[in-house]
């Protein structure tokens, strides 16, 4: 699975990085990267757990080696 913008412990501990990569102030880092994302939010664990469910699950049987973007429709190159 291909997950971006986890509201997670660990991207909060980036945000000072981000904001100064960036040039923004840390608390502007995550509606930065949500403005860039389609669905305007970022991904959370539910996002990444239905996933996995669905990939655990007899629905999935068929799919085999795939790469799954959880990106919430953000295209990364």
């Amino acid at each position: 699975m291909l997950g971006n913008l986890l509201k997670s412990p660990m991207f909060q501990s980036l945000l000072p990085q981000y904001a100064t990569k960036l040039g923004i102030k840390p608390d502007e880092v995550e509606q930065y990267y949500i403005d860039k994302v389609p669905l305007k939010r970022g991904c959370d664990y539910q996002d990444v757990l239905n996933m996995l469910l669905f990939y655990a699950s007899p629905k999935a049987s068929y799919c085999t080696g795939q790469s799954i973007n959880v990106t919430g429709g953000q295209v990364m190159f």
